[in-house]
Order: C-alpha cells, then sequence, then structure tokens
C-alpha cells in the first residue's frame, strides 16, 4: 500500500523565492494513519502530490530540540524522495510519519 501524500496536511517551505509556487515542503502523516508497521522503515512507497507513484527513503528519528531547556521532543520518522524516482523539476517534499500522540496543530506552520 502506498502513502497517498495528497491525503495529509502539507506544509509549504516558508522561503518564498526558493518556493514561489507552495510546491516544496513537508507531508504529516499520522503514523496512526498509514499503520504502525511503518514506523521506522527505511523505503516508503508513496503517491506524491503530482500524482507519481514513487519511493521514499530515510526512516531517521526527528526531534525539535530545546537547547535552553536541555529538552528533545520526538516529531516521527523523516523521508525524502529516493534519487532513483527523483526528476528535474521535482518540488523537494519531506515526508515525516509523526510519532503517537504527536499533534499536527504543534509542527511549525501547520494550520
Amino acid at each position: 500500500m502506498a502513502i497517498d501524500i495528497s491525503d495529509f496536511t502539507f506544509v509549504p517551505d516558508d522561503n518564498s523565492a526558493a518556493n514561489p509556487d507552495g510546491h516544496h515542503g513537508t507531508a504529516l502523516v499520522p503514523l496512526a494513519d498509514v499503520g504502525y508497521d511503518l514506523a521506522g522503515l527505511s523505503r516508503v512507497s508513496v503517491v506524491d502530490r503530482l500524482g507519481r507513484s514513487v519511493v521514499f527513503e530515510g526512516g531517521g528519528r526527528t526531534y525539535f530540540s530545546d537547547s535552553a531547556a536541555g529538552t528533545q521532543e520526538f516529531v516521527g520518522w523523516s523521508y525524502f524522495e529516493s534519487e532513483d524516482t527523483e526528476g528535474p523539476f521535482t518540488p523537494c517534499v519531506n515526508l515525516l510519519i509523526l510519532s503517537p500522540g504527536y499533534d499536527i496543530a504543534d509542527y511549525p506552520g501547520a494550520v
């Protein structure tokens, strides 16, 4: 089963000069919505925002850190499109599968 990232919250990058069309950014996917067996996988099948079937790779754990307080909050697992499926004009999208209990509203830029 491929994740269709168009079904989930997309937060465009805020650098308007580099992202004037709003296609670069982060897709926020709650783990509960796609199945707990995806947690930490190194490769994920995805239907991207252009309708292409592609592979996203990574699965690295992502944290938000507060250096002053000395704390870290586990956000989820981060993936980027495989170089094998990238096109020359493909938007740069980060797929972030959110950890259980992480509230999308807490993600910077998500509304």
